[in-house]
Parts: C-alpha cells; sequence; structure tokens
C-alpha cells in the first residue's frame, strides 16, 4: 500500500468481529507510540489512522493490529510506502475544480505519477540507505537515475573525494573537479 507524504491518511484491516486492537507503528525500523483502535458498528473492518510522525517523510512504514478472538491473540501487518506525490493535493484540485473530491484528486495524481514513470522508464520513489553506482568522466554531468535526497559519499575508484561522515566535515577532500548542488 502507498500513502502521500505530508497528509493524514489511514489503513484498514478487515477483523472478523467488533475489537478492540492494538496498533504499533514501525518507522525505518524505529517504533512510534502504541495505540489502540476499535471497531464497534459490526462492519469487520478496522481503520487505523496514520499519525503525522509515520507520515511527515518519505519512509517505509509498517503497520502492525494486534487483537484477540476467543482468547486467542492475532497480529495483521500491512507494510506502507510513504512517497513524494509528483502533484500537490491543491494543485490537482486547482485543475479539476473545487468540487473535486480528495479520492478523484488522489486517483488523478496516482495516474499522472503511473504515465511519468511509464514515459521515464523510472521511478522516482523512497528507498532508504540505497547505494547506487555510477561511472562518468570528467567532462560531462553525472545524470541519476532516479529521485536523490541526499549524497553522503562521492568516490573516485576507492577514494573518497566528498564524505559527510569525514572528520574535517562535509569538504572536498579530492581535486574539486565535481559540484554538488540541491537540498
Amino acid at each position: 500500500m502507498k500513502t502521500p507524504k505530508g497528509y493524514l491518511s489511514s489503513v484498514e484491516f478487515a477483523v472478523p468481529t467488533n475489537l478492540t486492537a492494538t496498533i504499533n507503528i514501525q518507522k525505518n525500523g524505529t517504533a512510534l507510540p502504541p495505540f489502540t483502535v476499535s471497531v464497534t458498528d459490526g462492519s469487520g473492518k478496522l481503520v487505523v489512522p496514520l499519525p503525522y510522525a509515520a507520515t511527515w517523510e518519505e519512509s517505509n512504514i509498517l503497520v502492525s493490529a494486534t487483537f484477540f478472538v476467543v482468547g486467542n491473540s492475532y497480529t495483521r501487518v500491512l507494510p506502507v510506502e510513504v512517497y513524494t506525490p509528483y502533484l500537490e493535493l491543491w494543485e490537482v484540485r486547482s485543475i479539476l475544480g473545487s468540487t473535486a473530491t480528495e479520492e478523484e484528486c488522489w486517483s488523478v495524481e496516482a495516474s499522472v505519477r503511473n504515465v511519468i514513470n511509464a514515459h521515464t522508464g523510472q521511478s522516482f520513489g523512497y528507498s532508504a540507505n540505497k547505494t547506487i553506482e555510477l561511472v562518468a568522466d570528467a567532462g560531462t554531468a553525472l545524470p541519476l537515475p532516479e529521485h536523490t535526497i541526499s549524497i553522503n559519499k562521492v568516490l573516485e575508484g576507492i577514494n573518497p573525494v566528498y564524505d559527510v561522515s569525514s572528520p574535517i566535515g562535509q569538504t572536498f577532500l579530492g581535486d574539486g573537479k565535481f559540484v554538488i548542488t540541491g537540498d
């Protein structure tokens, strides 16, 4: 499942009866404070609101719901990718008009994202702690194959020329024939 970053959203679990579940959320391996959610209407649908702390930035989260049925404990787990939308909700609404529902807007955004991904042959999704190896010559720019949040290290062969963890800080360690720009 996917949910856009920066928006309040929820996930749903199918459950067999009215019950109260303990919800645990892990964001990139770090646990957020647990909370409880109840089903009291007989629908069999447990709706879990995702706290803003889980969705304010791109990440991978695991939502688990633990509940009891006839004295036995059960846990359902749902992985959720928090992604950056290509178009924000207000941008889509300005195109579709103010009467467009949030569901219609997110449907259009998903369609736009799929068209862009298909056209470019790329996906600009989130991947934590990913290593990308690229080769380029000294006379050209280095095209990045996907959305990049940060660059932590640049190597020439095995020699670092830029390293944020360097004891001398975020400085150029090589001959400085490259430029890193952006956030």
